[in-house]
């Protein structure tokens, strides 16, 4: 028996596996497996259970209404702030502080504002169309993404090897946010104090460009929303995990992950990933 492996990439970003194997001459059995190749992962890989490996999103979700769109942000630091203020079905202008659960199924959409927790899902959300890299993906957000569930991301923040020490606060390009390293990194000539305690470390333009080419991940303090209005306090950020009334939080004194302060209808922001 020959086996004949051919594996190529098309123009349109999958991945075509072919496998063609010859029990009798002239006769030709072929499995062909589709695989989509997401074009917006960053390099570092990131454990977040024991045989479980990760890759984040290039920046946070984006989402604008009309016309209809989702996006990711262009830089990993990038915020849209008080815009988010005008969060409504017919609003031009691009979001990022989503309620739980809002992907756009089950009419839980992405512009949602109501302030009434019952409005939104009340189970996990993880691996179900809730999901927002479950449900929708068109323009920058391909299929193959999903949110970190609170396991994972204690897992990750905890858990993995060496992990207190590839974890930090910091300061990026004048925005405060939580900066994580990968598995494996290799210092590109930056120092990193994975300070739990305040954003003292502070990275200018050109020293964020050497981090995120070692595989450096930042999640910008983007704030959080209730209704039509969202509070910018300095330096904290909230982050929608795929379990049910738990983010992870920051701020200039402090990680959490697990946080259960936040209620289902706040817009909190949202960073994709993709099993490896």
């Amino acid at each position: 028996m020959k086996k004949f492996i051919v594996s190529f990439l098309t123009l349109t970003l999958f991945a075509v596996n072919v496998m063609a194997q010859c029990d009798v001459p002239g006769t030709v059995t072929a499995t062909v497996r589709l695989v989509r190749k997401p074009s917006n992962l960053l390099k570092g890989q990131f454990s977040v259970a024991a045989n479980t490996k990760i890759s984040f999103a290039k920046g946070n979700l984006q989402y604008k209404a009309s016309p209809a769109g989702w996006q990711f942000a262009a830089n990993q630091y990038d915020i849209i702030g008080s815009d988010n203020n005008n969060i409504a079905s017919d609003y031009t202008g691009w979001i990022d502080l989503f309620g739980f659960g809002t992907s756009g199924h089950d009419d839980k959409y992405p512009y949602m504002s109501s302030t009434t927790d019952s409005d939104y899902p009340s189970s996990d959300i993880a691996g179900t169309d809730y999901d927002w890299g479950e449900k929708n993906y068109t323009a920058d957000v391909e299929d193959g993404y999903r949110v970190l569930t609170a396991d994972e991301w204690t897992y990750l923040m905890s858990e993995r090897t060496n992990a207190s020490n590839l974890r930090g606060l910091a300061t990026v390009n004048g925005v405060k946010g939580l900066l994580l390293l990968p598995d494996n990194w290799h210092n590109p000539g930056v120092t990193f104090n994975h300070n739990d305690a305040s954003y003292s470390d502070s990275y200018t333009s050109e020293q964020w460009d050497l981090l995120e080419a070692s595989g450096a991940v930042f999640l910008p303090a983007a704030g959080s929303r209730s209704g039509n209005s969202t509070t910018l306090t300095e330096g904290v950020g909230y982050y929608w995990t795929g379990t049910v009334g738990k983010c992870l939080w920051f701020s200039n004194s402090a990680i959490q992950v697990n946080y259960t302060g936040m209620s289902a209808s706040n817009g909190l922001s949202v960073r994709l990933v993709q099993t490896l």
